[in-house]
């Protein structure tokens, strides 16, 4: 029996700090509807965030060594939901999943990294649905609001053109203040220590899916989005892969579901299937007024300049001099101004009966990505925790799934309620 509903590990951490302190302030807790406890590896550090937050004397805390599988282990018997802020998750985090699912418990993080995603599923998926473990990585800004955007933009199109309408091409722009924490830079630097091999295939289509479809667009330094005025451009970037594996892969287990009737379904989870024609494409808007083609292209330059100049030891040198301290990231004046936007068209396949059909989704907030991320992972976790039978059936077998695979329309509520996005989804003409 675990002593806690919600264990956050990695707690001291910069995004784990805005997990505890969303938990602590959560409506459903002044209710008494969950319990939660924190864990780190550092005992002082946790006894400054128990202090700078005022947590009060319910909420305990833990050390742990996150290479320690006994440890581990030990820790995650005594929580129902991990919630997994540790990272870079290559290097800290498989322990963590296998001891959840060995022990039928439920997980989710903030991880961005598709190589060691190929990992755990590849290790953990199968067992997961055996012991009813559900595991849900990347429900932070990675990948939460881009794997709305399409799941709401399919549910309008069957609406609007019938439900046996299948999507075609799907591509979302991304706008954001950003700003990065110390956890952030330091998984980006990470990468050299893994083999360039499995970062190559993690880039590729379907490259989390057990199922392939048709190969998207190649990425580009310069993208605009369609049917829309005044015009959106951007370039891609390693979240767009991330987002569209995570999206690839919401996709195979949608068309698995629906053609082998292996668990029953309800009349709309028979209409979760996005079609085999579908593709999937993001980019990240180029920042400041003036938006254009060429300001898309230097900010398309300068990322692929960091990416090709962190694998150097000067440059991560340097980078280390200039990022913010363990804990840090984004200031509190940051947050306070933070916004982000998506907006998603998706098309349908036309055919001789019906027309093509364009879809507008848009996803809004005025929260520092960050933020939005703790808000997601904390509601992703109690979507299981308290909602579980009304969860889809996915996530009710368990598995390791994507944010609209397991959780669907009972995170989107929960997101609705708390007043902080907004989510539109209409019919856009062709001009």
């Amino acid at each position: 029996m675990a002593e806690f509903d919600i264990l956050v590990l990695g707690a001291t951490g910069y995004t784990g700090r805005l997990i505890v302190s969303y938990l602590q302030n959560h409506p459903d807790r002044k209710k008494s509807l969950f319990t939660f406890a924190i864990a780190a590896n550092s005992k002082p550090e946790l006894s400054e965030l128990q202090t700078s937050l005022n947590l009060d004397d319910t909420i305990q805390s833990f050390t742990f060594d996150a290479d320690n599988v006994d440890e581990v282990e030990e820790l995650v018997a005594r929580g129902n939901v991990i919630i997994s802020a540790v990272g870079p998750y290559w290097r800290y985090g498989t322990h963590i999943v296998g001891a959840c699912v060995r022990q039928g418990k439920h997980y989710v993080d903030l991880n961005a990294e598709t190589h060691w995603l190929k990992d755990v599923i590849f290790h953990y998926d199968y067992l997961a649905t055996k012991t009813k473990s559900i595991v849900v990585p990347s429900c932070g800004f990675e990948s939460v609001p881009s794997d709305i955007a399409v799941y709401l933009a399919n549910k309008t199109i069957k609406k609007v053109a019938g439900p046996d309408t299948d999507l075609e091409n799907s591509i979302s722009a991304v706008q954001c203040n950003s700003g990065f924490s110390r956890g952030s830079w330091e998984t980006l630097m990470s990468v050299v220590d893994v083999p360039r091999r499995k970062l190559k295939l993690a880039e590729e289509d379907f490259a989390l899916s057990s199922l392939r479809g048709v190969n998207s667009h190649t990425p580009k330094y310069i993208n605009k989005l369609p049917l829309t005025v005044p015009p959106l451009y951007g370039t891609f970037s390693q979240r767009s892969l991330t987002n569209r594996a995570i999206i690839q892969r919401t996709w195979g287990l949608h068309e698995l579901m629906t053609k082998q009737h292996t668990i029953p379904l309800t009349d709309e989870e028979r209409l979760l299937e996005y079609g085999s024609r579908f593709k999937y494409e993001e980019f990240m808007v180029s920042p400041g007024k003036s938006n254009s083609p060429f300001s898309a292209l230097f900010l398309g330059v300068l990322l692929s300049f960091i990416s090709t100049a962190v694998w150097y030891s000067p440059f991560r040198w340097l980078l280390g001099m200039v990022i913010p301290k363990p804990g840090q990231g984004p200031s509190d004046k940051e947050l306070s101004e933070g916004w982000f936007a998506i907006t998603n068209i998706t098309t349908s396949v036309p055919t001789p009966h019906k027309p093509l059909t364009n879809i507008r989704t848009s996803i809004k907030s005025q929260q520092h990505i960050y933020a939005a991320s703790a808000v997601f992972a904390v509601e992703s976790a109690l979507s299981i925790l308290l909602q579980h039978d009304q969860l889809p059936s996915l996530g009710r077998q368990g598995g390791v799934l994507t944010p609209m695979s397991a959780l669907g329309n009972v995170l989107i509520q929960r997101l609705k309620n708390t007043g902080l996005y907004t989510f539109e989804s209409e019919v856009v003409e062709s001009h």
